[in-house]
């Protein structure tokens, strides 16, 4: 389920135009479905629409993981391959990381409290926070 933090910020960055395409799809289909896998996305988007291509969707997960829009989160079976496969998760933490430019330590404490009180999973999130610290130093 989809908390609803996450999906004001999905809203907020579609409406905001920096996502779009392939990469929107992706990201649309991972926020309706936290915890898929890059097989199930695939195959639920090209259900819908046979025309799309799955090289064409993808390299969009390792994108949109660079930017800190998803999150890689543990594996487990996937339900298309039937293989063990990382599964995603919107990070909610996108249009806090496109909003600031030049990070402040300031801001970088402020989304470290941010994750700690809305999930306590500083592994993946961490990172991000520890990128815009590199930013800043």
């Amino acid at each position: 389920m989809t908390r609803i933090t996450s999906e004001i910020s999905f809203r907020e960055l579609v409406s905001s135009g920096k996502i779009k395409g392939r990469r929107l799809q992706v990201l649309e289909d991972v926020c309706r479905n936290p915890g898929t896998t890059q097989g199930e996305v695939v195959r639920r988007i090209t259900q819908v629409n046979p025309s799309i291509k799955e090289r064409s969707l993808t390299p969009r997960f390792a994108e949109l993981v660079n930017r800190g829009l998803l999150l890689e989160q543990p594996a487990r079976d996937c339900g298309t391959t039937g293989k063990h496969a990382i599964t995603y998760s919107f990070s909610g933490l996108a249009t806090i990381q496109q909003q600031v430019k030049k990070p402040t330590l300031l801001t970088v404490v402020k989304v470290l409290e941010k994750i700690a009180e809305s999930s306590g999973e500083l592994s993946e999130k961490a990172k991000i926070a520890l990128d815009m610290i590199d930013r800043v130093i």
